[in-house]
């Protein structure tokens, strides 16, 4: 079963005060939860942050200090990806690196996309990054999850197409499984 809205809204603003005044530039939030907050209707298990630097996925470990840590900050899958877990309001919040080199602007994780392409979404009584839903759908289709790309395709259909859905849809993405992709986040 899925997180109710009402549960990610709460974790959500949780990280956002333990974070300060302002949510930090350099986390960008990602995956499921990216799309929902953005009214997409999928289901969500978790909460995915994504950081520019180590030391961000560290400020954030120290920032979430006292709540249960579900997975201490620790280089995962080969060394490219710096990750750590925190439970927060009973929802697993996770924040980490990708460094995987990617010049284009097209993945949801890689390269300049997630920093480029993000949109301002009002969570509560905070504003927060979230990965634009292009990126979203590029990384649902690459990874062949056909029920989310469907409801993503929905929600494009029912609020226009963008010269960035085109992009997406032409394959100019680069698939965010590859051999030299890290898996999903650890459980």
């Amino acid at each position: 079963m899925g997180l109710t809205d009402q549960d990610l809204i709460l974790a959500l603003e949780t990280v956002a005060d333990r974070l300060g005044s302002e949510w930090p530039a350099e986390l960008c939030l990602v995956g499921t939860a990216a799309s929902r907050v953005q009214g997409v209707a999928l289901p969500v298990r978790d909460i995915d942050l994504l950081t520019r630097s180590r030391a961000a996925v560290d400020r954030f470990a120290e920032a979430m200090e006292g709540l249960p840590c579900l997975h201490p900050p620790e280089l995962l899958c080969g060394e490219v990806q710096y990750f750590c877990a925190f439970e927060v309001r009973g929802v697993s919040v996770e924040a980490s690196t990708v460094e995987i080199p990617e010049d284009g602007d097209l993945s949801e994780v890689r390269g300049s996309g997630p920093w480029t392409h993000q949109v301002q979404v009002r969570v509560g009584r905070h504003t927060i990054p979230a990965v634009a839903l292009e990126l979203r759908l590029a990384t649902e289709l690459a990874r062949g999850r056909t029920d989310r790309a469907e409801a993503l395709t929905a929600w494009f259909r029912e609020h226009g197409e963008t010269e960035l859905l085109r992009r997406v849809l032409a394959g100019v993405v680069s698939p965010p499984e590859t051999a030299s992709s890290p898996p999903e986040s650890p459980r």
